[in-house]
């Protein structure tokens, strides 16, 4: 049995005795399952690691602490989606100004068309 400060589990100062339960509990795998999941957005999103920690329900710093004793890679996969993600927004807004320059461009032979159709049968 290890004694720990029980100040962090009551809050009091006092050393208390305990079996190991505190990491092989369903709590503590729940936190871990959190963890793992923060861990896996913050490596494929854009999404800060504060907004990531708040919607699991995780302290930021413990968060930050766990990546960077457990995970220092996921700050370069982080940095890599952000990136990603901002290329796709410039994508996108060009694929949007291609697509309307297109429409404008089709409309004008629409136009062409027309006005050459009413021509021939004019002339007929």
């Amino acid at each position: 049995m290890a004694a720990i400060s029980s100040y962090r589990l009551t809050g009091r100062t006092e050393s208390v005795q305990t079996t190991g339960q505190l990491r092989n509990g369903p709590s503590y795998q729940k936190r871990e399952e959190r963890f793992a999941a923060a861990r896996e957005e913050y490596e494929t999103s854009s999404a800060s690691l504060l907004a990531i920690a708040q919607k699991h329900g995780l302290n930021y710093n413990n968060l930050r602490n766990y990546l960077l004793s457990n995970h220092p890679e996921s700050a370069l996969l982080h940095a890599y989606a952000k990136k990603s993600a901002k290329m796709q927004q410039v994508m996108d807004a060009q694929m949007a100004a291609i697509r309307q320059q297109g429409e404008e461009y089709l409309a004008q032979m629409r136009e062409e068309l027309t006005v050459q159709l009413q021509r021939l049968h004019r002339t007929g």
